[in-house]
């Protein structure tokens, strides 16, 4: 549960003692790119449990005005958009552009189900269904991975 400080800022969140915690500074800065809010919003709250900065945009356009104004360290990318988009493509293409971002692709499908669309299979990603705090290992991995 979340508790104010004496300034009427929130602290903590989910876990015991997550406001004792909350006094660390933020592990990294993570966006997570999906257009389904109720997903997006389940895996930014692991995320923020895990004392992550998290961002939450919905399309690319959100996602390339954070990267402007924001150091970001991971985009966590849907594959498939509303708008019909390849979430993973157009996020690892901004992501070039803003030096050391990683980007970590989630996807709802399997391998062969992204193929079967034209979709590309040669990066890691991780499943949605169970993602819960499985992403959690994901974004460390990808956090401490040398691309």
């Amino acid at each position: 549960m979340a508790v104010s400080n004496s300034t009427g800022q929130q602290q903590g969140g989910n876990r015991p003692n997550e406001a004792l915690q909350s006094a660390n500074p933020p592990r990294a800065t993570i966006v997570v790119l999906d257009d389904d809010l109720l997903f997006r919003r389940g895996v930014a709250r692991v995320l923020r449990s895990e004392r992550y900065d998290v961002i939450e945009v919905d399309d690319t356009e959100q996602l390339a005005e954070t990267l402007r104004s924001t150091p970001v360290d991971l985009i966590v990318a849907d594959s498939r958009l509303s708008d019909g988009s390849d979430g993973w493509r157009e996020a690892l293409a901004l992501a070039r552009q803003h030096g050391h971002t990683k980007v970590l692709a989630m996807t709802g499908y399997d391998k062969d189900a992204i193929a079967a669309v034209g979709g590309f299979t040669d990066v890691e990603f991780v499943q949605k269904s169970g993602a819960g705090f499985n992403v959690v290992e994901a974004v460390e991995a990808a956090l401490r991975s040398g691309s």
